[in-house]
């Protein structure tokens, strides 16, 4: 059950975190989002039903699985009192890095949430501190979370630098796939088709960056007498089939989105 819940966490804290970059972004370049009209300038922003529909949805996704994956790392752990060390006797480290950033990005998530909802008001200023700080919050997520994959030294092959730097990018690509399906269920694609034309190009960048980022980690693995023989395995084993038929499908599902 534990090593579901970490696969679980791993999965979800990618995807959540990019899935925040890419709709943070999207809000940062909303017209209606930095521009307020009036005497509402400098005090309040008020966003219109289009944008809420597209980036309201979007954030409230993000929380979701954010939370989800939180829940599983925390689960995973198995023991409060290891996270109420953090707060009581807090030292600097990698795992002490990741666990304030999670917080802080969940906070983010929520705030935004609610700020796209139409629930609430805010300076306008305020909304564009909090979108920029719950940005890098979630690149502290990602890179922590590929760190945290990479740290599995039971495993060989993940022990490279390469892992994070691909688990990076993997989950900046997965996480606008995962805007894609949000405004399809929120129906903004009906209102914003250029702009998730826009997103769509940018994916597939991400995507030769995924390629590109899987060669060069199968080729330096090739080179480290410790790994070459999972490689080999892995490549052109008897369940080799497997590992092309997932690249190939998600490769596919990708461009697809």
């Amino acid at each position: 059950m534990s090593h579901v819940l970490i696969i679980s966490y791993l999965f979800l804290g990618g995807v959540g975190g990019g899935a925040f970059i890419v709709n943070a972004l999207l809000s940062l370049l909303s017209p209606i989002a930095a521009v307020a009209s009036g005497s509402e300038r400098q005090s309040l922003v008020f966003s219109g039903d289009a944008h809420r529909r597209l980036l309201g949805p979007g954030f409230v996704a993000c929380s979701f699985v954010h939370l989800l994956g939180m829940l599983c790392l925390f689960f995973h752990v198995g023991r409060p009192d290891r996270i109420l060390v953090f707060v009581t006797n807090p030292t600097l480290s990698t795992v002490m890095i990741g666990a304030y950033a999670l917080v802080a990005l969940a906070i983010c998530c929520i705030v935004l949430s609610l700020v796209w909802l139409g629930s609430v008001r805010m300076n306008a200023a305020f909304i564009r501190t909090i979108t920029v700080f719950g940005m890098a919050a979630a690149v502290v997520v990602v890179v922590y979370t590929g760190l945290l994959l990479q740290s599995f030294s039971i495993i060989p092959f993940w022990t490279s630098p390469m892992v994070t730097v691909l688990f990076s990018i993997s989950s900046l690509s997965t996480g606008t796939a995962f805007i894609f399906i949000v405004s399809y269920i929120s129906r903004a694609k009906l209102m914003f088709g250029s702009t998730i034309k826009r997103l769509a190009i940018i994916d597939a960048v991400f995507i030769l960056l995924e390629i590109v980022t899987l060669l060069i980690f199968m080729v330096s693995s090739f080179n480290n007498p410790i790994t070459i023989q999972p490689t080999t395995v892995l490549l052109f084993g008897s369940m080799s089939w497997v590992f092309w038929g997932f690249v190939l499908a998600w490769c596919f599902l990708q461009y697809s989105t």
